[in-house]
């Protein structure tokens, strides 16, 4: 089986505007040449039983190059043909935004992480180009009498971290909690026990790649 390169996969993400982060095929294997990597995170919500939840996901994007290491690209066409002909065809300049989806209509994967009755939510492994990324912000839609009521902070957050060619990074359980008084609160916590133990029942293929830990922080 192949997979998408680096520009493909950067590709489909653009064009799809903010596309859902697929979880992995089963035999995914790591392969430093494909210049992608994979972001492992949990993610879990309480305050609200997902059992009554819609739709829960999270949004990320890709944090540009600093000025000073940036290249600026400029195409000079040789006529209004080829400019024609390269419309839609530039995704590749575009930021790259994702939803990671925990629990969704459009979603495959199960809820297979319970803390406690009222605590639940998923693991996720998603692939992408190498490159830093930042989390931030979530999206949680639940039925209400006259229609579907869309939850989101009035602010964005920021919990960054670096995908790296051929590596796993854990960026640790990511716990969204919901009081009362339309609040919220975020909380990481370090649980790769579980979690690794997790991710290699779900992917065998899995069990002795490289995996680093970089416990993500809310900012």
């Amino acid at each position: 089986m192949t997979y998408p390169t680096t520009a493909a996969t950067l590709a489909a993400l653009a064009l799809a505007g903010c596309a859902g982060l697929a979880d992995l095929p089963p035999n995914y294997t790591l392969d430093p040449d494909r210049a992608e990597g994979l972001a492992v995170i949990s993610m879990t919500l309480s305050g609200k039983s997902l059992d009554k939840i819609s739709r829960f996901e999270y949004r990320l994007r890709a944090i540009p190059p600093h000025d000073d290491d940036a290249v600026e690209k400029s195409i000079h066409y040789r006529g209004t043909t080829q400019q024609a002909r390269s419309l839609g065809r530039e995704a590749d300049a575009r930021p790259v935004t994702a939803r990671i989806v925990v629990k969704g209509a459009d979603l495959r994967e199960q809820i297979d992480v319970y803390e406690s009755e009222t605590t639940g939510g998923r693991l996720a492994a998603v692939r992408l180009p190498a490159g830093e990324y930042e989390i931030h912000t979530w999206r949680l839609d639940e039925p209400g009498p006259y229609g579907e009521v869309e939850h989101r902070p009035r602010k964005d957050f920021s919990c960054r971290f670096n995908v790296k060619s051929g590596t796993a990074i854990y960026l640790g359980r990511l716990r969204l909690e919901l009081g009362a008084g339309n609040t919220q609160k975020l909380v990481v916590e370090d649980r790769w026990t579980n979690d690794r133990a997790r991710l290699e029942r779900k992917y065998p293929t899995l069990t002795n790649s490289p995996t680093a830990t970089a416990i993500c922080k809310i900012r």
